[in-house]
């Protein structure tokens, strides 16, 4: 049986304490903090916008899945990492314009 891979768009989160997300199109994230340092890397399973009143990581599940959102808070997740970030504050998402 072929297994498709899954392509991912391409996108930079980044948030209000300055921390930035970059995803490539194969799902791969690198964390970098406000300094610009880099502090992780994983493959994304799934992204969840979840508003900044969540202050318990189990309340994160009832949310769905899907895509950032500028204005709230970004839970990702993958393999051997997770994050739970400040507020979005911009998506840059047109990568392969560029």
């Amino acid at each position: 049986m072929l297994k498709l891979k899954r392509v991912m768009q391409p996108m930079i989160i980044r948030t209000k304490s300055g921390s930035r997300y970059e995803i490539d199109d194969h799902g791969i994230c690198k964390k970098y903090d406000s300094a610009g340092n880099a502090i992780d890397a994983f493959k994304v399973f799934f992204m969840k916008a979840v508003p900044n009143t969540v202050t318990q990581l189990g309340d994160v599940w009832d949310y769905p899945n899907g895509d950032p959102q500028v204005g709230m808070l970004l839970y990702i997740g993958g393999k051997d990492g997770w994050w739970l970030s400040t507020e979005v504050v911009s998506i840059e998402s047109d990568l392969n314009d560029k």
